[in-house]
């Protein structure tokens, strides 16, 4: 008696879990499932050639030839027409439905298919900023939905960097109730507020100390409650600042290593004392102990000559804020300055969490503190290995850098019929009615090829990993083989800063090019007809 394993959706297996699912095989039933896109056998399909399959299902390929070469397996092969859903073909449908027929039967390139208009099923956004974006795709979403039976859970969106669209996507759809969305795939660090605190302190001595570089502490609701301060407590510290006219840098001492350390061995000036915060808040702190009368002040001699416009009710948050703002720098030199094991380092983070931030009362973030605690532990684990050996703060920022980027944190609204926001992996692909591609412009898609560390490891035994192109281009073909009534692809064409024309992903031009070869709408190129 076998169990029976079945195995979906792997469009590239590790030779690794290869060699164990073989092992398997042994005591159980294997079933592998693979979605293969054309009948007629194109396992000898080259990259250049005019079609989809050639150009963008090299690892779709790969992973077909390598079932074709192990003769053990017993292939059955099920196909259905994407018009008829049957095994036989019918007749004709819509733009999507006829390309991904076109994959299915292998139809020869040079005949050019002629459609007399342009239909709902593939769609090409341009959008001037990700907010418009965000909206154009709700605006066709909206159009779908009430043209045709598609409800919010038959929809997918994904996008290549997720975080970037997050607040956008939280506005535009979070003002309308008629499509609940959920958004997956975050960044921890971008749904806590406790995480990003602790990272704007790791990130403290790479910053000039400008106003707006500590009023971020006041807006994180962890930190206001360590300090005891209401909203509108946080909200007299931008007038403090205001008032004592701060610009940047915490003292004297700070402005001088900061200028150095830019100046870049060039002569520069020393950094006066005005503007910095500790004088700053020094002079206000003075305004409501020393007299006004210039004479008096002269004989009183106090360093600095006081500030007035704060009353004495206000002492105490002035205070308070001068206070935890002294301990951040000293926070920020100790940081620099340490040499530490990791069990050093362990405890040291440990305090540092609990002196500056508060979770107790906030259900969200005592999830993100279990979440920092954890990280702490594989530091432990880390140290371990080699208890003596010692690391400066840049090794330590870089493995929470690390780990505060992985992405597991969701927004979810309490409704079964989402649209569901993804990133774009070949994993996150499945089938449903409508699926977007949000952000494909050329910054971000495709993603760029990481650094290879040096391996110390024989060629033999080194395996060779899909490149992000290789899967970039996966990630475009099954968005062709799994939507079912729609397609939308999208892209900012302007640059955020300097509002300059961008382009649109060479992926996204590749595809449109390989649909004018072969196909035409009202007698004209799709990508004209197509893009809007």
């Amino acid at each position: 008696f076998k169990i029976d394993i079945h195995l979906f959706g792997f469009t590239t297996l590790p030779r690794l879990y290869e060699k164990f699912f073989c092992q398997l095989g042994e005591s159980f039933r294997l079933h592998y499932y693979f979605l293969n896109p054309s009948q007629v056998f194109w396992g000898d399909r080259c990259e250049g050639e005019s079609s989809l399959l050639a150009n963008f299902g090299n690892l779709s390929r790969k992973r077909l030839n390598h079932y074709l070469d192990r003769e053990e397996l017993k292939l059955q092969e099920y196909f259905l027409d994407p018009v008829t859903f049957q095994p036989i073909r019918g007749d004709k449908g819509t733009f999507l439905q006829e390309i991904k027929r076109d994959l299915l039967y292998g139809r020869e390139e040079e005949a050019v298919l002629s459609f007399f208009k342009k239909d709902h099923s593939l769609q090409f956004h341009e959008a001037p900023s990700k907010k418009r974006e965000v909206e154009a795709l709700l605006g066709a979403l909206l159009d779908l939905t009430h043209r045709f039976s598609i409800l919010p859970s038959d929809i997918l969106v994904l996008i290549p960097e997720i975080s970037l669209y997050y607040p956008f996507i939280h506005e535009v759809f979070g003002a309308q109730d008629f499509l609940p969305f959920e958004i997956l795939d975050l960044p921890f660090v971008s749904q806590s507020e406790l995480l990003q605190g602790l990272w704007h302190l790791f990130c403290l001595g790479d910053l000039k100390w400008e106003v707006a570089d500590l009023l971020k502490f006041f807006t994180l609701q962890p930190f206001l409650q360590k300090l005891g301060f209401s909203k509108e407590e946080a909200k007299q510290v931008l007038f403090f600042c205001e008032r004592a006219h701060i610009k940047w840098g915490y003292e004297k001492k700070h402005r001088n290593r900061w200028i150095q350390k830019t100046a870049r061995d060039q002569e520069v000036q020393e950094a006066s004392e005005a503007g910095t915060w500790k004088y700053g808040l020094e002079r206000l702190l003075l305004g409501l102990v020393v007299t006004e009368d210039a004479e008096n002040t002269r004989r009183q001699a106090v360093e600095y000559f006081p500030l007035e416009g704060i009353e004495m009710t206000e002492a105490i948050t002035l205070g308070k804020v001068m206070q935890v703002i002294e301990d951040l720098y000293q926070e920020m030199l100790t940081l620099d300055a340490a040499i530490w094991s990791l069990d050093v380092w362990i405890e040291h983070l440990q305090g540092l969490i609990e002196k500056f931030f508060c979770w107790k009362s906030l259900p969200k973030e005592e999830s993100m503190a279990e979440f920092f605690l954890e990280q702490l532990k594989m530091l432990h684990q880390l140290s371990v290995r080699n208890p003596k050996a010692t690391y400066g703060f840049s090794s330590i920022k870089r493995f929470f850098k690390k780990a505060f980027e992985k992405k597991g944190a969701k927004v979810s609204q309490a409704n079964k019929e989402v649209v569901r926001f993804s990133s774009l992996e070949a994993s996150a692909f499945y089938g449903v009615k409508v699926i977007a591609l949000l952000g494909l412009d050329e910054e971000v898609f495709p993603r760029a090829v990481p650094p290879r560390p040096l391996r110390a490891i024989e060629e033999d035994f080194m395996e060779e990993k899909p490149s992000p192109i290789e899967e970039d281009r996966q990630a475009i073909l099954n968005t062709f083989l799994y939507a079912e009534e729609a397609v939308i692809v999208s892209y900012c064409n302007r640059d955020a800063q300097d509002g300059k024309i961008k382009a649109s992903s060479f992926l996204v031009e590749e595809l449109l090019e390989l649909l004018d070869k072969n196909y035409s709408i009202e007698g004209d190129r799709p990508s004209q007809k197509l893009r809007t």
